[in-house]
C-alpha cells in the first residue's frame, strides 16, 4: 500500500537515480528492509529516516508530516533570506508535484 513516505522516497530515489539496493548500502540497512519501506509494508524508524535524509542530502526532518511544506521564516530580515525562503518553497512545491505525479502513475498502473 502506497503512503506519503513511500511516494516521497520513490520520487527521491528516481530523482537521485538510486535503487533500493544502493540506498540500503548508503544507510547501512538490509535491502529487504528498504524494500518493505518502498512497498509501503512498513515505515522506517526515526533513526533510519535521519540516515535516509543524510544519504540523500535532505534536512533530518524532511519526512515529518507535511514538513516538506513548512518553512521556518523566523529570521526574515533581508532580501537574501526572503529569496532563499521563496526558492526553498518553490523547490518543495516542485517536489510535492513530482510525488503527486508519481502517485497518479502508480494508481494508473493499478487500474490497468
Amino acid at each position: 500500500m502506497q503512503n506519503d513516505f513511500t511516494i516521497q522516497l520513490l520520487t527521491l530515489l528516481q530523482k537521485k537515480k538510486l535503487n533500493q539496493k544502493r540506498l540500503a548500502a548508503l544507510i547501512g540497512a538490509k535491502e529487504p528492509l528498504v524494500s518493505r519501506w518502498i512497498n509501503g509494508k512498513s515505515k522506517p524508524t526515526t533513526k533510519s529516516m535521519v540516515a535516509i535524509c543524510s544519504a540523500l542530502g535532505l534536512p533530518p526532518d524532511y519526512f515529518e508530516d507535511d514538513n516538506s511544506m513548512n518553512i521556518n521564516n523566523s529570521n526574515i530580515g533581508n532580501n537574501n533570506t526572503i529569496n532563499n525562503s521563496n526558492n526553498q518553497r518553490f523547490e518543495l512545491l516542485e517536489e510535492k508535484i513530482k510525488r503527486l505525479e508519481l502517485e497518479i502513475e502508480l494508481l494508473k498502473s493499478k487500474i490497468k
